[in-house]
């Protein structure tokens, strides 16, 4: 039986030869920003020390119930008590009644999709990566005039 062609793979969202040294060396919060540009999304960027714990409530909110931006998270795992240390991951969803959001983890193959305590998940935003705070950032459709 023949196999199916993939319709998308990493190697098709490389920017400036990116891609290589992602995979060694893994990405950066700034990186991941730049290549969801340079891949055509708009992006609005937001790292712990220029935003708060409630604007980051309302992009998640907001973003939960919307078919055209998503949220995306830059954290620490060890905050969560998971082995590994920085992480990246989209945000799935969010639970007003218990203040939770569902975080979608990249690396199902050691966490499956989970929920935790917003709150939670700022205070592992709120850690330093390469000396910056890490954060989060949404993604959307750029703008019909083209502008991002």
């Amino acid at each position: 039986m023949e196999r199916p062609v993939e319709m998308f793979d990493e190697t098709m969202v490389d920017c400036r030869g990116l891609l290589p040294k992602i995979k060694t060396d893994g990405i950066s919060f700034g990186k991941l920003g730049y290549l969801a540009g340079c891949n055509g999304a708009k992006v609005v960027a937001f790292r712990t020390n220029e935003s708060t714990v409630d604007d980051f409530r309302k992009q998640v909110i907001s973003s939960s119930s919307s078919e055209d931006s998503h949220a995306i998270t830059s954290y620490h795992r060890r905050v969560f008590k998971q082995t590994g240390a920085g992480h990246i991951s989209p945000i799935g969803g969010y639970h007003a009644g218990k203040d939770m959001v569902l975080i979608l983890d990249v690396a199902r193959f050691k966490y499956p999709p989970h929920w935790v305590p917003l709150t939670l998940l700022w205070d592992a935003m709120n850690t330093i990566a390469i000396e910056l705070p890490r954060g989060y950032m949404i993604l959307s459709k750029p703008t019909s005039d083209g502008l991002r």
